[in-house]
């Protein structure tokens, strides 16, 4: 996992997975990036979880709370929200934060990655009080 930051979006797992927002015209990447989370037998590795914490963006912003990011990632939501026309359906952004929960266990890579970092884990409870609205 390559990050410059603890932002969501400050990883390429997540910057890459935002630029296949482009083609997409529902919600089936956000769903795919969460059951690849839910699937994880016993521990859910750093990729997967990046990518887990960019679609609940995802459902962030197609229900008018975005996080604090820019750049390209930002467009390519924006622009997906747009085309979609549609919040997230309840069911997905309850989903989403049962991913964030796996991502912030103990069986969780990121976690154990960011153990000592109180700014990744700030981001995630931001993250998951914007799902909570």
């Amino acid at each position: 996992m390559a990050a410059w930051g603890t932002g969501s979006f400050e990883n390429d797992e997540a910057g890459d997975w935002a630029t296949e927002l482009e083609d997409a015209s529902d919600f089936s990447l956000v769903i795919e990036a969460f059951d690849a989370a839910l699937e994880g037998e016993d521990f859910l590795d750093a990729d997967t979880g990046c990518v887990a914490i960019a679609a609940a963006e995802v459902v962030a912003t197609s229900l008018g709370n975005p996080g604090d990011y820019e750049g390209d990632a930002a467009e390519s939501i924006e622009d997906f929200v747009e085309r979609v026309g549609q919040p997230a359906p309840d069911a997905l952004r309850k989903t989403a934060l049962k991913v964030l929960d796996l991502v912030m266990g103990d069986e969780s890579e990121l976690s154990d990655i960011w153990e000592v970092g109180a700014g990744w884990r700030a981001s995630i409870r931001d993250l998951q009080a914007r799902l909570q609205n």
